[in-house]
């Protein structure tokens, strides 16, 4: 197929439809008048536009959509499906808490103090009886025997 034919062709539906330019309409009457594969195509088309212009869909009656509605079942959601939906929405919902928690800064540590127990010990050395473990620690803690 040439070029020309090629240009044609896509513009044959528009044609015919009467949807064309009045050059680009001369045009296409020009080339039709010579070129007997285009002409055949047009006449496909032509013969497929008289088909669809006959054709008319049956539209239902309320009989019919009576019918199917009654076939229907009453109830599309059932108390089950409701269930279902509201656990997988809570799901979602905590998952989507746990990762934005997940995605948060960590807190720095706390700040820890250099806890001194002596003046506990020693506090207590007066009334409480200690071991010698305790005794010892305590000497050791206050820089000696």
């Amino acid at each position: 197929m040439t070029e020309p034919c090629t240009r044609i062709q896509a513009c044959l539906a528009d044609y015919l439809e009467q949807n064309l330019e009045p050059s680009e309409c001369a045009e296409v009457a020009a080339h039709l008048a010579v070129c007997e594969v285009c002409r055949q195509e047009y006449r496909r088309l032509e013969q497929v536009l008289h088909l669809l212009q006959q054709w008319a869909p049956t539209v239902p009656t309320d009989a019919l959509w009576q019918a199917i509605q009654a076939k229907l079942p009453r109830s599309s959601a059932s108390p089950h499906r409701w269930g279902y939906a509201l656990i997988g929405s809570a799901a979602a919902i905590l998952t989507l808490i746990a990762i934005w928690q997940w995605g948060q800064p960590k807190p720095p540590p706390p700040i820890t103090t250099q806890f001194r127990a002596e003046p506990f010990y020693r506090a207590h050395f007066d009334w409480a009886p200690h071991s010698e473990a305790v005794n010892l620690h305590l000497s050791l803690a206050s820089g000696g025997l």
